[in-house]
């Protein structure tokens, strides 16, 4: 038996992903480098502003609990789904 054809447009969405964690990688090396102990490494070197530490704590927890709280029949269409356009049965 033979391996099933890829999907049109695979190459790119594969290049976008490899793109992206390379860019990840890069940034936090870059940003990193900088610090000589883990504990400096993890509290940003207490130079992270109030604002922008609250904004990560939000997504990140918005994030879970979506993830967490969303059942699986929720996000299939229908008239009593959370994911349909329809406001009420």
């Amino acid at each position: 038996m033979s391996a099933a054809p890829l999907p049109p447009g695979f190459w790119v969405d594969a290049g976008v992903i490899l793109l992206y964690f390379a860019a990840i990688i890069g940034i936090g090396l870059r940003a990193g480098r900088g610090n000589t102990t883990l504990k400096e490494f993890a509290l940003g070197g207490r130079s992270i502003p109030w604002w922008a530490v609250l904004a990560s704590i939000v997504a990140a927890e918005t994030s879970a609990a979506t993830f967490l709280g969303t059942r699986p029949r929720d996000t299939r269409p229908g008239p009593f789904s959370t994911a349909s356009s329809r406001s009420g049965p």
